[in-house]
């Protein structure tokens, strides 16, 4: 270890002199790399390579910035990997032209938390890659995100090239929606079941590419009574009939979203719904010894959780989905909890409204993936259908 950081302090000013080469290389920020766990790779190794995994996974926001995909064909050494990434460039460029959603900037780093050297140039990496939004020059808030993957990079002719990428809560997800059975977060198994990632995200991407007109037709429902009650001052912080308090929820959601309360445990990987409880019950949701309580099923999963609220009278649970006839709202409020659902699999991920906005419509805050003030515009387009958790 004494070793490595030496090697790590001797390069330092090789670093300081790829900075200056990698602002022209790669359009957005520089990767930020702070560990020092990095298997036999030099410093300038860490960087450039922190450049390019920061490159790909920027490819979204340089999409709501530019309105285009870009090519990675030059960096992505894996066919089927680079279909995902083409296909949902071209599926992103389509859906933010029809809903006419643009940013005006990013910032984006990524952090790399440890190597493992594969064989002679490969590597598996363990990754955080996180970003700022800026929606508008005047506009005050930026929504924050982080995301976390397992990725196996490699050096060939000269150039660093990504062989595998795995996100680690599409991984938990899809795996579950597979086995039903806990799943091995071990980063080595991750990567040995890439392909069949990659086989569920393109087949899940298809299905959402067939069902984009109902997509966007639900989100522009949303944001045409968004803006109806904006227009027309309808408070959306309203006091709850049942006591609850949507500006707590809100206040607590806000607040923790990209810092984790110690109070609580944090469920690495799976955290949404216990989050969504966290903040709920900070809206005055009381504990319930039998059933919703920190840890247990009714606190920590998507569908009990749904079924709690509503069984138990805090909230009623609609339809986002325009084709979707039971129940269907367009009426989101302030401190609700959205759910959403891949075409794959039942509900699975929970989501809060923490923000309201004419121009950039429903910003949301979660865990697992950490997200505050996230456009729900950027949701609608990742999963095939939602619900609103509506509390009284």
């Amino acid at each position: 270890m004494k070793k490595m950081k030496k090697r790590i302090v001797k390069g330092s000013m090789l670093v300081l002199s790829v900075m200056l080469i990698m602002t022209f290389l790669v359009p957005v920020s520089l990767a930020n790399v702070t560990s020092s766990r990095y298997s036999d790779l030099s410093a300038v190794e860490v960087t450039t390579i922190g450049g390019v995994l920061n490159n790909v996974l920027s490819s979204e926001l340089n999409i709501l910035k530019t309105g285009t995909a870009k090519d990675y064909s030059n960096v992505i050494n894996d066919d089927k990997l680079l279909q995902l990434m083409q296909d949902t460039g071209k599926f992103k460029e389509e859906w933010y032209k029809d809903i006419d959603f643009k940013i005006y900037s990013y910032n984006s780093n990524v952090k790399m938390n440890n190597a493992t050297k594969l064989s002679t140039n490969k590597y598996m990496l363990d990754v955080t890659f996180k970003a700022k939004l800026i929606l508008a020059k005047d506009f005050r808030i930026h929504p924050e995100m982080l995301n976390h993957y397992v990725c196996e990079v490699e050096k060939k002719s000269g150039q660093w090239v990504i062989d595998k990428l795995v996100d680690k809560a599409d991984y938990r997800d899809i795996t579950q929606a597979k086995n039903a059975t806990l799943v091995n977060n071990d980063n080595a198994n991750i990567l040995a079941n890439s392909n069949m990632i990659l086989d569920v995200k393109l087949n899940d991407l298809k299905k959402r590419l067939a069902n984009i007109d109902n997509l966007a037709k639900s989100y522009k429902k949303i944001m045409q009574q968004s803006r109806k009650n904006l227009l027309s001052g309808h408070e959306t912080a309203i006091p709850s009939y049942s006591g609850t308090n949507r500006q707590a929820i809100v206040n607590y959601a806000t607040t923790y979203a990209m810092n984790h309360n110690p109070n609580y445990k944090y469920i690495k990987g799976a955290d949404c719904t216990n989050f969504a409880s966290q903040a709920v019950h900070a809206g005055g949701v009381p504990i319930n010894t039998s059933y919703w309580y920190p840890g247990s099923p009714d606190w920590i999963n998507v569908v009990d959780f749904c079924s709690y609220m509503v069984n138990n009278g805090y909230a009623r649970e609609s339809s986002l989905d325009r084709n979707d006839q039971n129940g269907v709202t367009d009426n989101i409020s302030l401190g609700d909890v959205i759910q959403w659902r891949h075409s794959y699999w039942t509900y699975s991920h929970s989501t809060i409204a923490t923000y309201e906005s004419d121009t950039y419509g429903w910003l949301l805050s979660a865990h697992s993936h950490d997200r505050l003030n996230y456009p729900m515009s950027i949701y609608y387009s990742d999963f095939y259908s939602a619900r609103d958790i509506y509390f009284w």
